[in-house]
């Protein structure tokens, strides 16, 4: 089959060559139509002894990248990346060398965005700059993808790490200078935060799975971006229990004293992220217990023991 459209569908025929025009509902298929045109390419005469390379689109066939993250209970981590292989069509497709590439390859007909996954006799390089698609990864080997089946491949990129830190922000409320003395007291669990960096490859975006090693169960998932070479990523997954923020803040005028107190109640050392700021509305300084100033806002990060706690306290003036 040569062209088709909604009425009448051009076909040659094999023996003579002839083409004909026929109406399409009286065309019969032995395989299931495919939802796009079927295309013959010749080439004659070939002037040289170089092969010809013919590059084409197919639609039914596409990858898409997938992550997990295993958690240990020593908090140690371990980054996996899966590619899923994706065939809708019920043709068979064999490769002896296929390139995975990233990103959207714009198309001037049918669908939007096509699939980056690409066939090659010729080894991709990382270095050159593909206008925009990136080279993910190179299967140097033979590859056979069954009819209406996912195929799912590891890819080795050694240089990710992940790192765990516990983050909570406290915003401070000042009131207006004059005010009466007041006294407020709180407790708030900390936010799970990871800490992804990235010196190995660029990484498509896809879907990530977080997994607790000890009892094999998902403790929680999460959408992750596009990140280049050398890109560090963080994101924020819920809270956890075991390490509390216990404070009370003395407020006397335009003057906030803060006292705070860190508890870790895991079986290991933990790395905190505290910070604190004023209301977007205002504008105040930061000092520490020695009256040394640490600017308009708060950082503090602390290497806590297993089933220990820490304490500081700080203190910020409202300045308007």
């Amino acid at each position: 089959m040569i062209r088709e459209d909604n009425d009448y569908s051009i076909v040659r025929e094999v023996e003579t060559g002839h083409y004909f025009r026929v109406q399409s509902d009286l065309i019969e298929y032995i395989h299931e139509p495919q939802s796009n045109p079927i295309y013959e390419v010749y080439f004659y005469p070939i002037p040289t002894n170089i092969s010809p390379i013919v590059t084409y689109v197919v639609n039914s066939l596409r990858w898409d990248a997938r992550y997990s993250l295993q958690i240990f209970p020593d908090g140690q981590t371990q980054f996996q990346i899966l590619a899923d292989i994706i065939n809708s069509s019920p043709l068979l497709y064999h490769f002896n060398q296929t390139t995975l590439m990233s990103g959207d390859i714009n198309l001037a007909f049918g669908n939007v965005k096509s699939s980056s996954l690409v066939a090659t006799p010729r080894s991709s390089q990382n270095d050159i700059d593909y206008s925009g698609v990136h080279l993910f990864s190179l299967i140097n080997g033979s590859l056979t993808i069954e009819p209406y089946s996912i195929l799912t491949l590891p890819i080795l990129l050694p240089n990710i790490s992940i790192k765990i830190l516990f983050t909570y922000t406290l915003v401070l409320m000042i009131p207006i200078p004059n005010s009466a003395t007041s006294v407020i007291s709180g407790k708030h669990k900390f936010q799970r935060l990871y800490q992804l960096s990235n010196s190995s490859s660029f990484l498509p975006t896809g879907h990530l799975l977080l997994y607790d090693s000890s009892s094999k169960i998902l403790t929680g998932e999460w959408h992750l971006p596009a990140l280049a070479e050398s890109e560090k990523y963080e994101f924020e997954l819920g809270q956890d229990p075991d390490i509390m923020l216990v404070y009370n803040r003395t407020t006397n005028s335009s003057l906030v004293t803060t006292n705070v107190l860190i508890q870790n109640y895991k079986q290991r050392k933990v790395n905190i992220r505290f910070k604190s700021v004023c209301q977007s509305t205002m504008t105040c300084l930061f000092y520490d217990n020695k009256a040394r100033s640490l600017g308009p806002r708060l950082r503090y990060d602390p290497i806590i023991e297993a089933k220990s706690e820490v304490a500081f306290t700080f203190t910020a003036v409202r300045l308007s």
